[in-house]
């Protein structure tokens, strides 16, 4: 069930929260840390291809079906520097009475260390996890996320994609995937020069399963079986 499901059947309304995190996981799932983004991104474009094609054939066509690809999820928004907001409280209206604060500058330093840059120091035996004071400032997570990483690399484990996983969580349309991140971009110009726009590119390659019910096996009928064991034996 999705969160405005949820909060329809508790307060009888239908909204929308934007709620979007990325949820840092290691190779057992044990959660190292979230982030919530502050402010939610502008667009959310999704791509869900497929990984069949259709031959033509003399006698009519031919269809290999090798099920769905990866998909491809692309966020953008922008981040206002004055803009002040809650961390811990991400869709709250009002952050006058909110005691933990942080501002849309180190929003985006936050979002862009903990994507982006801490991968740049876990390539080589000798990476120094180093991390600007700025964003180690701005936001709890990425202390958590600094702290795993370091021990990762001091003891020479490595802490790419194998042991730091990254999930991408949106909320509202129920999608939660194990990802890739393919680019992270940002742009800024003198038409706005308060602001910076984001891009993240991601490759989706797994569910997160742990957000979803069991589902129970489809267990066919012992009709259905002799049926389909017939069925196979009159096209041979």
């Amino acid at each position: 069930m999705n969160l405005p499901t949820l909060i329809k059947k508790i307060y009888g309304t239908f909204a929308f929260t934007g709620l979007y995190s990325f949820e840092f996981v290691d190779d057992n799932r044990k959660t190292i840390t979230e982030i919530f983004f502050m402010m939610p991104p502008k667009s959310k474009d999704v791509e869900e291809g497929t990984r069949a094609s259709v031959n033509p054939t003399i006698g009519g066509n031919y269809v290999t079906d090798g099920g769905n690809s990866t998909k491809k999820i692309t966020l953008k928004g922008e981040l206002w520097f004055p803009h002040v907001g809650s961390p811990t409280n991400p869709i709250a209206v009002d952050v006058s009475n909110l005691t933990e604060q942080v501002d849309s500058m180190s929003e985006f330093f936050a979002l862009r260390w903990m994507l982006i840059r801490y991968r740049d120091y876990c390539r080589t035996k000798n990476s120094r996890v180093d991390i600007p004071v700025t964003a180690m400032q701005s936001r709890p997570e990425i202390a958590k996320l600094y702290a795993k990483v370091s021990g990762l690399v001091s003891s020479k484990i490595g802490a790419m994609y194998d042991q730091v996983r990254l999930i991408f969580h949106d909320y509202d349309m129920d999608d939660h995937y194990y990802c890739k991140v393919e680019t992270f971009s940002s742009n800024q110009n003198d038409t706005k020069y308060i602001v910076m726009d984001y891009t993240v590119s991601l490759e989706c390659y797994e569910r997160d399963d742990r957000q979803h019910p069991q589902i129970a096996p489809t267990i066919k009928s012992v009709e259905a079986e002799i049926d389909f064991s017939n069925s196979l034996l009159q096209r041979s």
